[in-house]
């Protein structure tokens, strides 16, 4: 099987109720490429993940059929190099997760994830993919689970076409990172309305939350299912409290037949129209296809940096470097042995050993093996053990300096620089006296500190010089 090697996109819709794809090279879609399956609902058990797994094949079916047996084709244009995917809430699980100090740990952060969205009603397999939003620090956080059945369909039909899975997404998700900005609107709760789904996303100036009712969008007129979103909506205001400072719902319909509300005090339709007509693509693979609607914590599939010519460049200098201080480090350290061993065979002669003269650059090769045997005589260990703040000071060391230390001609009181970050001034002070009552240190003060203004949580960097006393 070849692999791909073109710039084509293949961009693919798990919706509620059918499966959808269409093949994007250089900002157009390719004619003939767009594929519709409906979920076959009557063979297969309603919300059992064989359903969608099944329509997905006929997509690699169709695909290939396309690619393959088309006259006059051109291979060239039709090779897919990466598949996007968006797939509905119905067959996924999502859950707002309460902030923990389990999620300060991975491992953790995953079990308390599986175990919210078990509490939430929803059941996840251990083979199931749980991934977690990149919140602020000890704010919630929003869990999605994928489950791994539909996660090796998708996989398959990326191999199949010999293409890369590059992006997997909840539609919810997408669509709330993916519009535009001029036609967000200050946007802080967002409905999509969809094939036999209703889904209401909201959060405080981030995505905190997913509500699903997959009966909603299912009514017979496009007033009686706008009434069941306002409905909707009020309740969940009601329900929670930090919804009733939200002004108003956005209203996002994927379904071309939908009616919109119109504009009101608490609830107006977005302002995004795409094209849709016949031959052309849905309004969910026009989603899909946006550009801003990939690249987030909540992806399936963990992004690979590329490897730019920039980057190469930057290996291969680091290699250089690196081989020429080894190589530099061998060449002093054969003369020092050789210097050490005349001056054995004069002791063991009986002789008194005369001074060697030696070169300006050989002295200064040997003051700098004996720089480094110092450094590696320093007891770097049991200092990181004393620089580690207990539980209760909420303290990040980032960097030490043992420069000071290692230039002298003992470790005894030698000036350690320490680098650390604390989430406030408090903190910062109670680690500066720990530090300073902490053996083996003799003392530390506090040098610089400043505000990170680009960060949300605005901590506080600063550094702290402590002699070391052993």
């Amino acid at each position: 099987m070849w692999r791909a090697s073109g710039t084509a996109e293949l961009i693919v819709v798990v919706g509620a109720l059918r499966a959808e794809c269409g093949v994007l090279a250089a900002g157009q879609w390719l004619p003939g490429s767009l594929r519709d399956v409906p979920f076959d609902l009557v063979q297969g058990v309603a919300g059992a993940m064989t359903v969608p797994a099944a329509a997905i094949e006929q997509l690699a079916q169709g695909l290939r059929a396309w690619r393959e047996g088309e006259p006059g084709a051109d291979p060239a244009r039709h090779r897919i190099a990466t598949v996007r995917v968006l797939v509905s809430e119905v067959w996924l699980a999502a859950a707002a997760v309460p902030w923990s100090d389990s999620l300060k740990d991975g491992a953790r952060a995953q079990a308390f994830a599986r175990a919210q969205l078990a509490a939430a009603g929803h059941a996840v397999d251990t083979s199931d993919l749980v991934k977690l939003d990149d919140a602020p620090f000890a704010r919630p956080r929003l869990a999605v689970a994928y489950p791994a059945t539909l996660m090796a369909s998708l996989a398959q039909l990326a191999d199949q076409l010999g293409a890369r899975l590059a992006s997997v997404l909840p539609i919810g998700v997408a669509a709330w990172h993916g519009l535009p900005a001029p036609h967000r609107g200050g946007m802080d709760a967002l409905a999509v309305i969809d094939e036999g789904m209703l889904l209401v996303a909201h959060g405080e100036r981030r995505l905190g939350e997913l509500s699903l009712r997959t009966q909603a969008a299912r009514a017979d007129s496009g007033a009686s299912t706008l009434q069941s979103l306002r409905d909707h909506w009020q309740r969940m205001r009601l329900r929670d409290p930090q919804l009733a400072a939200v002004r108003r719902l956005r209203v996002l319909a994927l379904t071309p037949d939908a009616t919109l509300p119109a504009a009101s005090d608490d609830i107006a339709p977005v302002e995004w129209a795409p094209v849709v007509q016949p031959g052309c693509p849905s309004l969910r693979l026009q989603l899909a296809a946006l550009p801003g609607s990939q690249g987030t914590a909540l992806d399936a599939v963990q992004a690979r940096p590329e490897l730019t010519p920039l980057r190469a460049a930057a290996a291969g200098l680091a290699l250089m470097v690196a081989a020429a201080s080894l190589w530099q480090a061998w060449r002093t350290s054969e003369q020092a042995q050789d210097l050490s061993q005349q001056v054995s065979a004069a002791r063991q002669q009986g002789q008194a050993p005369r001074p060697a003269r030696m070169s300006r650059e050989e002295t200064a090769r040997v003051q700098a093996v004996n720089a480094a045997i110092r450094e590696l005589n320093f007891p770097v260990a049991a200092l990181l053990r004393a620089l580690q703040p207990p539980a209760d000071i909420p303290v990040a060391v980032l960097s030490v300096d043992l420069s000071g230390a290692a230039a002298g001609e003992a470790p005894r009181d030698a000036v350690v620089k320490i680098t650390a970050e604390a989430r406030s001034g408090a903190a910062m002070a109670r680690y500066v006296g720990f530090v300073a009552e902490r053996k083996p240190f003799s003392g530390a003060y506090l040098t610089h500190h400043e505000i990170a203004e680009t960060v949300p949580e605005r901590p506080y960097r600063f550094t702290v010089e402590a002699a070391w006393s052993p």
